[in-house]
């Protein structure tokens, strides 16, 4: 079961827009190609561009998708376009789906003649659909041949730039064109009119972005390669305080720029709008160094992404720097969301003075009383590392349905184990809370912590009491992940290493 990865986030959210639409009318599949492995090259091979969905017919998603991509293909091809839309059920044809490295669903990979496949992680309506296909089969770069061609493109567009080459025909004008097609988030245009050079004040080689969240352009000044300049665009395809919603959504998780300053407020609170223009005037001082997200915890999408965080819930707002590719997270002394504070907390972060932090509960009070502890982030080392005790932790989640399956057996298990004092069983919300020597990536997870020598050996067998306890009393050896067991070993109602991926 696949719930709550940053994947399934995504398409959670993605899909906010189009999830509830009734008995919508039934749209006809007709241009849609049905893949196999036996046509499969030869439809790649036979055609420009070719996108193609790989699904699965019990995939909730899949089966909300197919309508808005049955109509995007039908939206391409009465217009005319050469682009040609697929799917491929990828439980049956599994070969292709190894191939191309399918691990969910749906994947959406775009194949054009002499390139790698691209994944598509936009958007999941037909317009959606339309919009990045249409970029993607057009030049990366519009030709400008005069000013008021260069005019009409700036203006009809929040942020478009223009690279500015007498020749196209060399190897900068090349990279330029090579970057602008990796880039989803704008368009772009390149000229050699002499008077659009002059009306803009470029020179042969500039590359300056126009958006209309900015007072004056912004050019390009780093060093001419292609690492530097994508970083660039990605940079400045959003504002200095960009609005966490449903189109930057993806722009923010998969930027180029992996670490921003997130700031938790609810716009219902008195201090909103004083607080968001003190983080804005931060933002244009530092935005070039992280990205400055606001997030407004009133909206119901956007607390799921505070959850996937681990950043907890407050009445007040606070903030956190997080590196969005390892999801480690960095905490100010002081929460108070004022310009000395924040200038202050982004410098001591670039300055390397600030530790990573690792999110924890509150201690509750009767955290031990029971024949369970309750552990969070900040008693976790305490307890699981007790060199004169053996101690197992599930990892839980609140919403995952095999954990609660599992938990009248968990406490089952406790109460088994309350009169041996050498040994502690306890549970902790990875949801909430983290832990410094692993990260969680799906629930339950059952790790025994040995005494003595602090190996941590995790629990891969069946989830009845005989198995966990046969696993506590063995020293972690039977049962242990990766041990093979035969079919009644796992049993009916063992639900062997179920989980639900975090």
């Amino acid at each position: 079961m696949k719930v709550i990865s940053l994947l399934y986030l995504f398409a959670a959210i993605l899909w906010v827009r189009c999830d509830d639409k009734g008995d919508s009318e039934i749209i006809s599949e007709e241009y849609v190609l049905e893949l196999k492995e036996e046509n499969f090259d030869s439809v790649i091979e036979s055609n420009d561009i070719v996108f193609v969905e790989f699904y699965a017919e019990q995939c909730g998603v899949c089966q909300a998708l197919a309508p808005e991509y049955a109509k995007a293909a039908t939206i391409l091809a009465e217009a005319g376009s050469s682009v040609k839309l697929a799917k491929v059920d990828a439980i049956v044809e599994t070969a292709l789906a190894g191939k191309y490295k399918v691990d969910g669903y749906p994947t959406m990979l775009l194949f054009r003649k002499g390139t790698t496949p691209v994944s598509y992680e936009r958007g999941r309506s037909a317009n959606d659909i339309v919009g990045w296909l249409n970029k993607k089969s057009a030049p990366p770069a519009k030709q400008l041949q005069n000013m008021e061609e260069a005019r009409t493109s700036i203006d009809s567009n929040d942020i478009f730039a223009i690279g500015f080459f007498a020749d196209q025909s060399t190897d900068d004008a090349k990279m330029f064109f090579r970057v602008a097609d990796k880039i989803d988030d704008f368009t772009m245009g390149i000229t050699s009119d002499r008077d659009t050079f002059k009306e803009h004040a470029a020179k042969n080689g500039d590359i300056v972005i126009f958006a209309k969240y900015s007072d004056s352009p912004i050019r390009y000044e780093g060093e001419f390669n292609e690492d530097s300049l994508e970083n660039f665009f990605s940079t400045h395809s959003l504002p200095p305080l960009v609005e966490m919603t449903n189109e930057t959504l993806v722009p923010i998780f998969r930027g180029v720029i992996k670490t921003s300053l997130f700031i938790f407020l609810s716009k219902s609170d008195d201090n909103a709008q004083v607080i968001e223009e003190e983080v804005r005037y931060v933002a244009t001082l530092y935005h070039t160094k992280l990205r400055f997200v606001l997030l407004n915890t009133d909206n119901q999408i956007n607390q799921q992404i505070q959850t996937y965080l681990r950043v907890g819930r407050r009445q007040e707002p606070f903030m956190r720097i997080i590196n969005l590719s390892g999801m480690v997270k960095f905490k100010p002394e002081h929460d108070q969301l004022t310009v000395a504070n924040i200038k202050k907390f982004v410098e001591d972060f670039l300055d390397g003075k600030i530790g990573k932090y690792l999110a924890s509960e509150d201690i509750p009070e009767d955290w031990n009383k029971g024949p369970v502890y309750h552990l969070v982030g900040d008693t976790f080392q305490d307890v699981a590392f007790d060199f004169e005790k053996d101690v197992l932790v599930e990892f839980y989640a609140p919403w995952c349905g095999v954990c609660k399956n599992l938990a009248p057996t968990y406490i089952e298990v406790g109460e088994h184990f309350t009169s041996n004092s050498d040994v502690i069983i306890a549970k902790l919300d990875v949801t909430v809370n983290e832990i410094p020597t692993r990260q969680i990536s799906g629930v339950p997870t059952i790790i025994l912590y040995k005494k003595g020598q602090n190996e941590e050996i995790e629990y891969g067998g069946p989830h009845s009491f005989e198995g966990i306890v046969k696993f506590v009393e063995s020293g972690g050896q039977e049962g242990r992940k990766g041990e093979e067991r035969t079919e009644d070993e796992n049993g009916d109602g063992g639900s062997s290493s179920k989980k639900d991926e975090l």
